[in-house]
């Protein structure tokens, strides 16, 4: 799922952390809402539901024209589900 929020809370990735292209869907919510951030959450939230930090793979910046700018940057908080 991914979710449009207007407060960056992640610091910037690691080096070695690998480039990480946004899909489809994440590049359609980017557009509904330019100026603010993606985030991949992991977990069955609902777009009204709140997320614990825990729940956040991490996110992509969305610049002024709803386009996705930058690297992913990783949650640091963030705790795979075990399968």
């Amino acid at each position: 799922m991914f979710r449009l929020l207007m407060r960056p809370k992640l610091s910037p990735p690691p080096p070695e952390i690998k480039k990480r292209t946004p899909p489809p869907n994440a590049i359609a919510e980017a557009k509904k809402k330019p100026n603010g951030w993606v985030y991949q959450i992991e977990g069955p939230y609902g777009p009204d539901d709140a997320v614990p930090p825990e729940a956040i793979c991490g996110a992509w910046k969305v610049d002024e024209n709803g386009n996705i700018v930058g690297e992913f940057i990783p949650n640091p908080n963030y705790k795979p589900k075990s399968k």
